[in-house]
């Protein structure tokens, strides 16, 4: 049965508003966003392939310091920012999408590794580039990572919890036997990340004082960063963060070689022979 038409005020008022389509609503929108975002996650990780260019397209630029009160300040004007909430939305969406309980699923499904690496660099032609990051370094120093892989060939590592830095430590100690801490053309740049702000308020004033287990020679390319890096893992592809992740950078920035998990042999092999060609063709 239809409902009575509605009379008085009451209805000349409902006559005159816009009529609007259920299907465009706010609510359906935002649903439709989820599932579309949902959707792009699931066919990346399904089809990506080692050896799949990754990282940004353009080369990083240096990070602007600002007082606490302008970032405040940029974060209401980004808030208004439609590209940017979406932005936001699209990571909001993913970090639920991967939590840390499927990352630790996906270690008892997968083993100790999420793919094994490419057998042949990235051409440079083809290479996207590092992402920068503002870090601290175990003397206490503010750095921004691009200063330090504009040096030399990096082998630039990422870890979240300690099984990952137990395998970053798996890739670092046979590449530093060959290369040592003071090659000329080769290095080791370790970034802890802290996502978790309880912890980073935690561990924040004990950077210094990690300072005496490094060697000298490591602890300008010792860092830390202390807050969440979504936008970074999804243009490196880092979908499991219980595990250590390796990329071997040119000095031009570009990633050249990435693994993860636990090394085999041959990835250990090909880390050190792709360095020294890199620092070999850096040479010419």
């Amino acid at each position: 049965m239809s409902k009575p038409p509605v009379g008085g005020i009451r209805g000349k008022l409902l006559k005159r508003l816009p009529q609007t389509n259920p299907d465009l609503s706010p609510n359906r929108e935002v649903a439709r966003s989820i599932t579309a975002i949902l959707e792009q996650v699931k066919q990346r990780e399904a089809t990506f392939k080692a050896g799949t260019p990754v990282g940004q397209d353009t080369p990083p630029t240096p990070i602007h310091r600002t007082s606490i009160l302008q970032a405040m300040v940029n974060r209401v004007k980004s808030s208004w920012d439609q590209d940017k909430t979406l932005e936001r939305r699209k990571y909001l969406i993913k970090k639920i999408h991967r939590s840390h309980f499927q990352d630790m699923v996906d270690l008892k499904k997968r083993g100790e590794k999420y793919f094994k690496a490419a057998d042949q660099l990235i051409p440079a032609e083809q290479a996207l580039f590092m992402p920068n990051l503002l870090a601290t370094n175990l003397r206490g120093r503010k750095v921004d990572t691009m200063d330090l892989l504009q040096r030399k060939v990096s082998m630039m590592s990422f870890e979240f919890v300690k099984l990952g830095g137990e395998h970053v430590d798996a890739f670092r100690r046979p590449f530093i036997d060959h290369f040592g801490l003071d090659h000329p053309l080769v290095q080791h740049v370790r970034l802890n990340v802290i996502e978790n702000f309880a912890k980073a308020i935690t561990l924040r004033p004990f950077v210094p004082l990690m300072a005496n287990q490094i060697p000298p020679a490591a602890q300008a390319t010792h860092l830390f960063y202390f807050r969440p890096i979504d936008r970074i893992r999804d243009q490196l592809f880092m979908q499991n963060l219980a595990m250590g992740w390796v990329f071997l950078v040119d000095p031009q920035l570009r990633i050249r070689w990435y693994a993860n998990g636990a090394p085999t042999p041959e990835e250990i092999e090909r880390l050190i022979t792709f360095s020294s060609t890199l620092a070999n063709e850096s040479r010419s």
